[in-house]
């Protein structure tokens, strides 16, 4: 069976960005050695968990992040994989394994940044106000102005 074919799947309403990176680490994922009797384990994992990754680690990085989490947890993900409640909705079923991972991955991502190996870029805040402090919300009202 063509275990990535579960991973793939989970791409197909992701942003372009996000997809292409995931796509990514699938590859780099699919060349570990490493992985070859546990590969089947991580890829419901991850396409769990992918619409929240976020493309801030090098493919290679998130690789051995998620090695190391389905080497740590393999007993764990096999037991709800091959359970009744992944038959009947398998998404349900790996969402709690998908939060550990992006757990992992955020403890991660905070002690790359503490090291000052990735920045991530601060996002736009926009507010608005009702009380005339601040631009009008949303739009001005001509009858006021």
């Amino acid at each position: 069976m063509d275990h990535r074919a579960i991973l793939d799947a989970a791409f197909r309403g992701l942003p372009p960005e996000r997809a292409a990176y995931l796509r990514k680490l699938a590859d780099r994922l699919q060349l570990r050695p490493d992985l070859e009797d546990r590969r089947h384990l991580l890829y419901p994992v991850l396409a769990a968990a992918a619409p929240a990754i976020e493309p801030v680690l090098d493919a290679q990085a998130l690789a051995g992040i998620a090695t190391g989490f389905v080497r740590a947890n393999a007993e764990g993900i096999a037991a709800t994989i091959y359970g009744p409640d992944y038959l009947t909705d398998a998404g349900a079923a790996m969402k709690p394994w998908a939060e550990r991972f992006l757990a992992v991955l955020a403890a991660e991502i905070m002690d790359a940044m503490a090291r000052g190996e990735v920045a991530v870029a601060e996002r736009t805040v926009w507010r608005f106000s009702s009380d005339g402090t601040g631009p009008r919300f949303p739009y001005g009202d001509p009858d006021l102005d």
